[in-house]
């Protein structure tokens, strides 16, 4: 189906007449009569009563006249859109995300400061995993990707840079003992029921930090629960801790007691970055990677994060 059969349906309708339809479109009559054929044999309905001396619609045809009509109004305004778009922007990055809690408190506002500052660069987002993330990135489907980084990259075309390096932190009741110390240890994480976020433990780093208390510290539970804001919401209750990336919990101090984890040096930490195809750095990408560090930097100053 194309938008010459709908045009011509429509016209025929309209008319209900193939000639006077076909002066209307200064097309020759066999254009419409063809175009209104193929039409029928891609529905597999008839739209038009023929007879010869008169053109009726049949009941199919009186459903479809208005779908055809929605149709083409929204193809149009559609293609409206697109070339208002083309005519105000002269670049566009793309842009895959992971949204969690950092990037749903933090990437609002500097959406908003660039678009200020550069009208001309259209941001287009969207919400990725990290493994379908990189891989659009790899597919050059998506100009950019922000993720917490993990292991090594495997592809020497895809650079990384870590915008900030982040720690882990233990959240806590208020009401937990835990919750009057400033900074904790493995060691005390003994006889505490430890809350892990399935997708989050999925990832490199917190597999390594996992495996290090399971063989090291005496822990009175653990138990596994779907994401990280079910495990907020279970510390909340007061049902145990969860050890999360600081960044995951950004500017919610007010919900919860917040406390900087150490682990041992073998252990990685979590770091939040940027990565990009190093052969498709165009000038856009490349001042959105300055841009958005420069705010992050500032952003995680303020915050003494």
């Amino acid at each position: 189906m194309n938008t010459k059969q709908l045009e011509c349906f429509i016209n025929v309708a309209q008319v209900l007449n193939f000639s006077k339809a076909a002066q209307r479109m200064f097309v020759s009559q066999p254009t419409v009569t063809n175009q209104i054929k193929s039409l029928e044999d891609e529905l597999e309905v008839t739209l038009f009563q023929r007879t010869k001396k008169s053109v009726l619609l049949t009941s199919a045809g009186e459903e479809f006249y208005n779908d055809a009509q929605e149709i083409l109004t929204r193809f149009s305004m559609s293609k409206a859109r697109m070339r208002d778009t083309q005519k105000k922007y002269q670049a566009k990055v793309s842009i895959g995300l992971t949204v969690n809690t950092f990037e749903r408190k933090c990437l609002p506002a500097f959406i908003a400061e660039f678009n200020q500052q550069h009208p001309e660069i259209y941001l287009f987002l969207q919400k990725f995993d990290h493994k379908a993330g990189m891989q659009n990135l790899i597919d050059h489907k998506i100009d950019v990707l922000l993720f917490n980084t993990e292991e090594n990259i495997d592809n020497k075309d895809i650079e990384v840079k870590t915008i900030f390096s982040d720690y882990f932190c233990v959240l806590s009741h208020r009401n937990n003992p835990l919750s009057r110390l400033v900074k904790i240890t493995l060691a005390d994480l003994n006889d505490q029921t430890i809350l892990l976020p399935e997708k989050v433990f999925r990832r490199f780093e917190f597999q390594q930090l996992i495996l290090f208390i399971q063989l090291n510290i005496p822990i009175k539970k653990i138990q596994y629960c779907n994401d990280i804001e079910l495990a907020k919401l279970m510390v909340q209750s007061g049902l145990g801790i969860t050890i999360v990336p600081l960044f995951e919990v950004y500017n919610q101090q007010k919900d919860f007691s917040i406390i900087s984890l150490e682990v041992p040096d073998k252990i990685k930490q979590p770091n939040y970055g940027i990565a990009w195809d190093k052969r498709k750095l165009r000038p856009e990408i490349k001042l959105f990677i300055k841009q958005l560090e420069l705010y992050l930097n500032r952003v995680c100053d303020s915050e003494k994060m």
